[in-house]
């Protein structure tokens, strides 16, 4: 999701799908299955890629990478959500 700079408190856009789950068989099982949890991240603002560090089903530390501007634009064709 996106929120405002100014008040957090307001959602700006909100994906309707989870961009970041357990899918691969190594997160869905293991102590605690289908659990994967950011722990971190790191972005190279040059090279546009943001990487994501997670515990995986309490047994494995895993990393993802994507494109900042790819992950963004998702969001940001988003609606705003109602309420």
């Amino acid at each position: 999701m996106q929120l405002d700079l100014e008040d957090p408190r307001i959602v700006l856009h909100r994906t309707d799908e989870w961009v970041f789950g357990p899918f691969e068989p190594y997160q869905l099982s293991g102590d605690v299955g289908r659990v994967v949890c950011p722990c971190g991240w790191v972005l190279d603002g040059p090279a546009d890629l943001l990487s994501l560090y997670y515990a995986v089903a309490d047994s494995v530390i895993g990393a993802a990478t994507a494109s900042l501007s790819d992950v963004l634009a998702r969001i940001r064709s988003s609606p705003r959500p109602q309420g």
